[in-house]
């Protein structure tokens, strides 16, 4: 009889408790779940900080391309996102794939080329820059993201990328 008690004790004693394999189960489990959520929420980057970089490192690129070609280029906004554009003649082109915007971006000011026809196949630039460095007035204008929201307002400034007032 002492030996089925010794027996039922150690029995009961193995159940007891969790398995090293269940246990590493369970943290695989909680670790995809946890990636998956990370990938579907949006993460707490600020969309409008990185769309002011991806402006102003476009800017400087399109800027020292003018420079160095001797030939106007330009950067559009169209439907999310920045197209690189360059002067081909008495047309503007395409110059590159679009950047992609994460969050809503308008840029106001004065548009270059008032005698545009709007002809199919042709561009019309938000931003202009010239051979000679310089660029036409315009205002970025991008919705904050996070907890204080809000819009940044940003001036055009070739040496910073963009100036913006916070």
């Amino acid at each position: 009889m002492a030996r089925q008690l010794n027996k039922r004790d150690s029995v009961a004693r193995a159940d007891a408790g969790f398995s090293l394999i269940e246990l590493l189960v369970v943290v695989a489990i909680l670790a995809v779940l946890a990636v998956s959520v990370q990938i579907a929420v949006p993460s707490g980057r600020l969309a409008h900080a990185e769309d002011r970089a991806t402006l102003a490192n476009l800017m400087k690129r399109q800027h020292q391309k003018a420079v160095f070609t001797g030939v106007s280029q330009g950067i559009a906004l169209d439907r999310g996102a920045l197209q690189p554009l360059r002067l081909a003649g008495d047309r503007w082109r395409t110059d590159g794939s679009p950047v992609s915007l994460q969050g809503a971006v308008v840029l106001r000011g004065d548009r270059p080329d008032p005698e545009f026809d709007g002809a199919a196949g042709s561009w019309r630039p938000d931003i202009l820059l010239s051979p000679n460095g310089d660029v036409n007035a315009f205002i970025a204008v991008f919705r904050k993201t996070g907890a204080g929201g809000g819009v940044l307002n940003c001036d055009p400034d070739l040496l910073e990328g963009l100036s913006c007032d916070g």
